[in-house]
């Protein structure tokens, strides 16, 4: 550590300087790790989408089922995930029971005596479904039937003649496409960005390591932090300095 013993010193405001650049370097590191990582995932995420999107059309529709049933909370949650119709789906239910007695009254625990006979659509924890894909006239709205669905219900309670319960209930779907464009952004920035570094990198007046457009900081890149080499100090410059700074130091 350098301790300033004159007021005014020049390596005082060189160390403020230097620490000032070492977090701003930081900073940009950490950026970079986020925005390579966010990539990635968003790389599997094109990869997975198109694949359910081409199995939806043409092989299999896929289902992914959650169920929970809590005797202690007299409610029952139900989760659904499917690519079906070239579009993804989520959608969940929420009734709760007034009391213990009516849910024990409509629990298919009574009715099932194993976790594999339960119906796969109430069946407790994660179940699997495939279907064949349908060719049926889609006879929904403009909207819905592009793909784009958003139905909340908030909790209301239920039909006569079942138990006393409320339940509440949401459907959110998105086409395929759509989520494939969503999820490209990030790649499609990296990509951008490579290829402007290929291009530019090498010509005067742009960084060497992402091609960022110095001719306004020719003295460091701001997007990289990378300073070129025309500007970078000699190592018998650097000497000096480290023997004045120490110098300084000891007056």
């Amino acid at each position: 550590m350098v301790f300033c013993w004159r007021r005014g010193a020049p390596h005082c405001h060189n160390t403020s300087a230097s620490q000032t650049e070492d977090n701003g370097e930081s900073m940009r590191r950490l950026l970079r790790i986020i925005f390579t990582t966010a990539t990635i995932l968003s790389a599997l995420l094109v990869l997975a989408t198109a694949i359910l999107w081409i199995r939806s059309q043409l092989i299999i529709q896929d289902l992914l089922f959650y169920n929970v049933r809590s005797p202690e909370k007299h409610s029952v949650t139900a989760m659904r995930l499917g690519s079906l119709r070239g579009e993804i789906q989520f959608s969940w239910s929420r009734r709760v029971y007034r009391s213990r007695k009516y849910f024990e009254y409509e629990d298919p625990a009574q009715y099932y005596t194993s976790r594999a006979s339960f119906p796969i659509d109430i069946r407790p924890g994660f179940s699997y479904l495939m279907l064949q894909p349908q060719r049926t006239p889609d006879s929904r709205s403009f909207w819905p039937r592009q793909g784009f669905v958003f139905d909340i219900t908030p909790a209301k309670p239920t039909v006569p003649g079942s138990a006393p319960s409320t339940r509440d209930s949401g459907l959110i779907g998105a086409p395929h496409w759509f989520l494939l464009v969503i999820f490209s952004l990030a790649p499609a920035v990296w990509i951008r960005r490579r290829i402007r570094a290929a291009r530019r990198g090498r010509g005067p007046g742009y960084c060497s390591v992402c091609g960022y457009d110095l001719r306004a900081t020719p003295n460091q890149c701001p997007e990289c932090g990378a300073v070129p080499s025309s500007n970078a100090p000699a190592p018998s410059k650097v000497l000096a300095d480290n023997q004045s700074l120490n110098s300084d130091t000891l007056l």
